[in-house]
């Protein structure tokens, strides 16, 4: 009897070879949290009518104010268009203003006012809920812990280029 062999041209595609996934990486996770966390910050502002952009501008102001624009732009990682963009809505919406700088003829700093600073505390109040949330599963000694190595982390991310990889070379 003959064997009647398949046709290649119609032969099923072999098999892919079993491989395990990779393992969780910290960039990953980093990835991970920062979209929930995200999720979260725009439910937590929404009573406030604030995005997490406009309460992350009005945190950099309230923290580093009075503050130019530009410097503005470099400390929130955003273009300087961007910034008097959301620094200009925020003057619309009477929750910071500006004025010249007294040393720089042109620059023009910026501070929340008397009622942005009351919006930036009732925010501060929702995203500390955030965290809360997002660190609930740790020790009081575990959070701060936690919080004092990544402050180490960003702080070095900030301040620090990375080293060209070897496919950079």
């Amino acid at each position: 009897m003959t064997e009647i062999l398949p046709d290649p041209a119609h032969a099923a595609p072999p098999e892919p070879p079993v491989v395990a996934p990779p393992p969780r990486t910290l960039v990953g996770m980093i990835f991970s949290a920062e979209r929930r966390v995200r999720g979260y910050l725009e439910d937590a502002l929404s009573s406030e009518d604030v995005t997490p952009t406009e309460w992350a501008t009005m945190f950099f102001i309230w923290r580093h104010g009075p503050i130019s624009s530009a410097e503005l732009a470099r400390r929130a990682f955003v273009t300087p268009q961007a910034a008097g963009q959301l620094v200009g809505e925020l003057e619309r919406r009477g929750i910071a203003t500006r004025y010249p700088d007294p040393n720089h003829g042109r620059k023009r700093l910026t501070v929340l006012t008397p009622e942005g600073r009351a919006l930036a505390l009732r925010c501060q109040r929702r995203v500390e809920e955030v965290e809360d949330h997002f660190t609930a599963a740790l020790s009081s000694r575990e959070r701060g812990f936690f919080e004092s190595l990544f402050a180490v982390c960003v702080d070095h991310v900030s301040t620090h280029e990375p080293e060209p990889t070897a496919l950079e070379r």
